[in-house]
């Protein structure tokens, strides 16, 4: 694990108008405000509003300026440009001050340990570090960017406890790490050719399968990525289409059981096979979350569509009548899967308690 640097920027709550300096110069000078407005064209008000600090100097003033006072145009421009731009960033830190919770301790901390955020003591540029992170430049643009995916997180996360920001993090890591992945465009019809072989390999051990059905993906314009969950983001896995020729599958392997982990994989395939690249009146991608209480009628289906194609219907149907190991892998071995699998689906149906066969699932360790 490598270790993250902490950063701590003093930054002073208060800006020098270029004003101060204009009054410093005519002071030094004997100049009054009433001749420099004569000298330069200016109107003694406006004069006035300079050295107030109410009134900026344009690059039209600064360039009389330094016809009267022999200091060059640009080092005006150069001390309003400071000024506005120290102003909007004390303007910027008072609104981030309002939203320090915005983002949990617990996630950016998590953030900072994988070296995805800077650390930094100072809590208004710690925001500003995980707002860069999300690529946004404030709060309300996160919403824009993030909004309508926080919102359905939100809503599948509220009996869990999660948090849709930590969820949305999970997300942005994922986007990030499939931006450098090149795929094949987008083909449903190569990706349904492609179901069988990637059902066998249930058969086969994590180092051989993963890279593998990696290389599938990828030439049919999936990136597939495995990620290790964030703090409360309490996903299992995300569907969405990066463009309209690119996919992304990001799964987080939560349970470690490679039963759950396979029914995600295919459940995701599902989405993207079963359901449309746009969606609602903004023609945006949808993005497809899979929870622990993911519900609705798109979930549904991916649901059925995962459950089907790993126990076929006509061999679910037997799936109450297994009462030992043996039948287990008897069946594992007619449907060309892992027996895993056909444990998981024992348990999700309530027909033996968790422990039973239990033996049979390969665990994953991160």
């Amino acid at each position: 694990m490598e270790q993250t640097t902490t950063e701590h920027r003093y930054e002073p709550d208060y800006a020098i108008a270029p004003g101060e300096t204009l009054a410093e110069l005519l002071e030094t000078r004997n100049m009054s405000q009433a001749e420099l407005a004569r000298r330069a064209g200016l109107s003694a008000k406006h004069v006035n509003l300079i050295l107030k600090g109410t009134a900026g100097i344009s690059s039209d003033t600064a360039l009389k300026l330094e016809h009267v006072l022999q200091v060059p145009a640009r080092i005006w421009n150069a001390l309003e440009a400071n000024y506005q731009g120290h102003q909007s960033r004390l303007a910027e830190s008072r609104e981030l001050q309002e939203h320090l919770g915005w983002a949990s301790k617990e996630l950016i901390r998590e953030l900072t340990k994988r070296n995805l955020v800077k650390a930094t003591r100072e809590p208004v540029q710690q925001l500003r570090e995980v707002l860069r992170f999300f690529g946004v430049a404030s709060i309300p643009a996160w919403e824009s960017m993030w909004g309508e995916t926080a919102a359905l997180g939100a809503y599948r996360l509220a009996k869990q406890e999660g948090d849709p920001v930590a969820l949305a993090a999970w997300m942005r890591i994922g986007e990030l790490e499939a931006a450098d992945v090149d795929t094949a465009p987008f083909d449903r019809d190569a990706l349904r050719r492609l179901l069988p072989e990637m059902r066998k390999l249930t058969t086969t051990d994590l180092h051989e399968w993963l890279p593998r059905v990696k290389e599938m993906c990828r030439s049919v314009g999936i990136v597939l990525l495995i990620e290790r969950e964030l703090p409360k983001a309490r996903v299992n896995g995300v569907a969405r289409w990066l463009s309209p020729k690119k996919a992304l599958i990001q799964l987080s392997a939560r349970y470690l059981r490679e039963d759950i982990l396979w029914f995600t994989f295919f459940h995701e395939v599902g989405h993207l096979l079963l359901h449309a690249k746009r969606n609602g009146p903004r023609d945006v991608p949808p993005t497809f979350i899979d929870t622990k209480d993911s519900g609705g009628r798109v979930e549904d289906e991916a649901n059925a569509f995962a459950r089907d194609l790993l126990i076929p219907p006509p061999h679910a149907a037997g799936i109450a009548e297994i009462h030992t190991l043996a039948e287990v892998q008897a069946l594992a071995d007619e449907l060309g899967i892992s027996p895993g699998i056909v444990v998981g689906r024992i348990h999700h149906e309530g027909h033996k308690g968790p422990a039973w066969g239990a033996g049979l699932i390969a665990r994953y360790k991160w």
